[in-house]
């Protein structure tokens, strides 16, 4: 059931976002509290359906359902009254609970692959700072201002603009703007073809995420926005 439209909550509840639904955004409220209203409270009474709700609510045929009946261009939403009409295949309690007993395992796991992940790019961003502002193994620096801001730079190295080191031997632009009329509109998704990214692939470093896709004709139109390995 969905909660009340005061949008409270109450913790287990599944909280689904129904602003771009297409991304799956469902978690477990950790705590009670109060939403949005892009967001959708979801819970059960019956404890081993609430426990199987969330990754229910991050499935294909969920995921399908909320893509085929989102409305909006650039924000698009779906709502309770057709996520609420889905059709699911429910299997027995008992195996409801065996279900997402093992795909809590599961997603324990990835929270501590996330967590040494997390460290780790932690630890890349101290050193991709460090390796370049002081370079490797230099111990004659000088004082150089960029921008507001001064820095301690290897004696040895230059400071350029970026204009200046990118594409110097072609005509080709060093950035991509935005085609003109790069709006999307419904009737040119499809379920397969070239992919639409959007900022939260770049946000969380998954090109996996997303599930929209272009016609060819809408691709041909907006080719001059295509991406390039590298």
């Amino acid at each position: 059931a969905e909660r009340s439209s005061s949008r409270a909550f109450c913790q287990g509840d599944v909280l689904f976002g129904k602003l771009r639904p297409n991304l799956n955004k469902a978690a477990i409220a950790p705590f009670d509290g109060i939403c949005s209203s892009d967001i959708i409270p979801i819970y059960s009474e019956d404890p081993t359906l609430q426990r199987y709700l969330p990754y229910l609510m991050h499935s294909t045929l969920i995921r399908d359902r909320v893509v085929s009946t989102m409305e909006g261009t650039n924000l698009p939403r779906t709502s309770w009254t057709d996520l609420g009409k889905t059709l699911i295949p429910l299997p027995p309690e008992s195996e409801r609970r065996r279900i997402a007993e093992i795909l809590a395992t599961v997603n324990n796991e990835i929270q501590q692959t996330n967590r040494s992940l997390e460290e780790a790019r932690s630890l890349e961003k101290g050193l991709t700072q460090d390796l370049l502002q002081n370079g490797i193994g230099h111990t004659s620096l000088t004082t150089v201002s960029i921008g507001p801001r001064e820095y301690q730079l290897p004696v040895s190295w230059e400071v350029e603009q970026v204009e200046d080191i990118l594409d110097q031997e072609t005509d080709k632009k060093p950035i991509r703007g935005g085609p003109p009329g790069g709006r999307i509109s419904k009737k040119d998704r499809v379920e397969e073809g070239p992919k639409v990214y959007v900022q939260e692939n770049i946000i969380y470093r998954d090109y996996s995420m997303g599930t929209e896709y272009l016609t060819e004709e809408k691709f041909e139109e907006l080719k001059s926005a295509a991406l390039e390995p590298g």
